[in-house]
């Protein structure tokens, strides 16, 4: 979901931005390091948290589909397990809204370019000078 969104959100300014092929290709990698590293660290707190014994672990069967909350389950004292588990919950629903609002705003961007581009065109064809301000007509 974040790289969904960050993509939609780069996307969006990529004509704007000057960058060599070398740089770009420092960024990219050290970007591609930073998400290797985070999915690798905390698949490794996880399996500490609830390890594997006789080939099976809680992760794969019990929390399966909530893994976050099952590395949550293990926290100690009381207290701190259920404040972590209201907050994983809330920054999953702020993941998905997040998600969800760019998904929206790809298109929709999409949709207002093209009919400005058809405003314009029209404009020009009518004698109109497009964006001189007051409209000329």
């Amino acid at each position: 979901m974040i790289a969904f969104t960050s993509l939609e959100s780069a996307a969006g300014v990529a004509g704007e931005v000057r960058i060599s092929r070398r740089a770009l290709k420092r960024v990219v990698g050290s970007g591609t390091a930073v998400v290797v590293l985070l999915y690798a660290g905390i698949a490794l707190v996880a399996v500490t948290a609830l390890p594997v014994h006789g080939g099976h672990t809680d992760l794969a069967t019990r929390y399966m589909n909530a893994p976050m909350l099952g590395v949550v389950a293990r926290t100690h004292p009381h207290w701190l397990e259920q404040t972590l588990r209201y907050l994983v919950g809330g920054l999953g629903a702020l993941t998905l809204v997040a998600a969800a609002n760019s998904a929206m705003l790809g298109p929709l961007a999409a949709g207002l370019l093209a009919v400005d581009q058809t405003v314009r065109s029209r404009a020009g064809s009518a004698g109109c000078t497009p964006g001189a301000r007051p409209p000329t007509c």
